[in-house]
């Protein structure tokens, strides 16, 4: 397994536990790796790579971009 960045968002305030559910498909769908967490859930925990080039990033954060904006 490689060595990760681990960081942490924020960013879902919808107290609508499926559409969180929706979210987190989306992005392990879009082939990101990352978690729920936090006390409501509305946490998102993703784990980049420590070393990625910039097309990849743009990817990662189109996929994280369309997720989130299918939970509003």
């Amino acid at each position: 397994m490689r060595p990760t960045a681990l960081t942490s968002l924020d960013a879902m305030r919808e107290r609508d536990l499926a559409g969180r559910a929706r979210a987190i498909e989306a992005i392990v769908l879009g082939r990101l790796r990352a978690l729920a967490c936090g006390t409501g859930g509305n946490v998102i925990r993703l784990l980049p790579p420590l070393v990625i080039d910039e097309p990849l990033l743009h990817d990662a954060l189109d996929v994280l971009e369309t997720a989130l904006r299918g939970v509003r």
